[in-house]
C-alpha cells in the first residue's frame, strides 16, 4: 500500500514515485530533488522578485523548481544560494 508523502510524491516498498505518472524517482531514504529534473532562474526574474534589496540578504538568491522525470509536474520548489544542495526536507526512515 502507497504512503502519501505530498501531494505529487508516494513511497511505497522503499521507492518513492509521482502518484500521476508512477515514475520511480529515487530509494525512500534519498533526496528525491537529487533525481528530479531541475529548472534554476534567479530571484530576480521571478515576478514580484525584481529588487531583492528588502530581503536585505546581501547576496544572489535563485528559485529552484524540481520536476516528475517521467511527466513533468512540480514535485517542489525552494529558493537558495547558487551551488548550495538541494534542501532534503523530506526523510522516511522505516
Amino acid at each position: 500500500m502507497a504512503t502519501r508523502v505530498t501531494d505529487q510524491l508516494v513511497a511505497e516498498e522503499g521507492r518513492i514515485r509521482c502518484n500521476r505518472c508512477e515514475t520511480e524517482i529515487c530509494a525512500a531514504e534519498e533526496n528525491y530533488k537529487l533525481w528530479s529534473l531541475q529548472e534554476v532562474v534567479s530571484i530576480e526574474d521571478v515576478p514580484g522578485g525584481g529588487n531583492p534589496a528588502p530581503f536585505e540578504m546581501g547576496e544572489h538568491l535563485e528559485l529552484r523548481r524540481f520536476y516528475c522525470p517521467g511527466c513533468t509536474r512540480q514535485l517542489g520548489v525552494e529558493v537558495a544560494r547558487p551551488g548550495a544542495a538541494p534542501l532534503f526536507d523530506i526523510e522516511l526512515r522505516a
